[in-house]
């Protein structure tokens, strides 16, 4: 599934329904988190003070709620957040499963046994809070080293399963796999043939530890669905909606958010899509736009103007 560039006209239409901005919704790895991978204390602070103005802040990101609880937790965040790249909507303090969009079983197997002729280890993530563990990983082909590292690091449940192109797949909200560039990008190019309109998938690559990961889901999902429901869920119009990003999975907030925000360190496609870019993760870019965003009172053409202020800063 491809997106095409945003409709200036329709978002100008969307603006006129109010200036206050009423939610935002962050991605994760490249955005609030730094080329570390943690939460500075610049932007702990941003996030803090929007929080305190009464903006509600929403996670919208590629990993689960079990490896994003630390983050969570640093943040001090409440209510819904989207993860799994939108399969699945949990309450961030708790964790609890809110919404979930499943994968349709035949198309769960037919992507397992793809991945398995590529070479390369089928990675189902579940709905953990149904399922027994959070990923089933294919049994017949080793993972690679920063697999196991990640899975340990954030205290994931897994368990190595056979037979995952011929199993029930009950709770399956994505398959993913960790490949070199030309794998991926092989899988990429078959699974598009194969499946066509019947899934969605981008591939991205990991900040902290520059792996290249090939996501599939169920055709309907993405982050923008998610962020989305929890508009829906507390009475906010998605004219009133902020969200910022860098990679290829946050290209569909991006241009259907009011005012979409590339990071500095985002890809080119991913810029091209918003409606402006600040500073990168490592120089505390998230904060600063939080920080001007505040100072001139919550609007969105505050957001505008900070966008705008931060490109001519760099």
């Amino acid at each position: 599934m491809s997106v095409k560039g945003a409709n200036p006209p329709a978002k100008a239409r969307r603006a006129l329904a109010g200036e206050q901005v009423q939610l935002i919704a962050l991605d994760l790895d490249g955005t609030v988190l730094s080329p570390t991978g943690h939460v500075t204390p610049r932007t702990r602070k941003a996030i803090r003070g929007v929080i305190d103005a009464g903006i509600q802040v929403c996670i919208a990101t590629g990993r689960s709620w079990w490896e994003s609880r630390q983050v969570i937790a640093e943040a001090q965040l409440e209510g819904p957040g989207v993860f799994v790249g939108g399969a699945i909507v949990n309450d961030m303090p708790s964790g609890r499963s809110m919404a979930h969009t499943k994968m349709r079983p035949v198309d769960a197997r037919e992507i397992c046994h793809i991945m398995d002729e590529c070479g390369s280890a089928a990675m189902v993530m579940q709905d953990a809070f149904h399922a027994d563990v959070e990923w089933l990983i294919s049994a017949e082909l080793e993972m690679p080293p920063t697999v196991p590292e990640w899975l340990a690091r954030h205290g994931s449940s897994f368990r190595r399963a056979p037979g995952l192109r011929s199993a029930a797949h009950d709770w399956t909200i994505r398959v993913s796999t960790v490949a070199s560039y030309e794998q991926s990008a092989t899988m990429f190019d078959r699974l598009s043939r194969q499946l066509a309109d019947r899934v969605y998938l981008h591939q991205i690559t990991i900040p902290t530890t520059g792996a290249r990961v090939l996501e599939v889901f169920d055709a309907s999902v993405n982050k923008w669905t998610g962020v989305r429901q929890i508009a829906e869920l507390l009475g906010v119009p998605e004219a009133n909606v902020i969200a910022v990003g860098d990679d290829m999975n946050d290209l569909h907030m991006l241009e259907h958010a009011a005012v979409g925000v590339a990071m500095g360190n985002a890809n080119a496609e991913v810029k091209s899509i918003a409606d402006g870019e600040i500073d990168s993760h490592a120089n505390d870019g998230l904060a600063k736009f939080l920080e001007q965003l505040l100072a001139g009172d919550a609007l969105l053409t505050s957001a505008r103007r900070a966008v705008r202020s931060a490109c001519c800063e760099k």
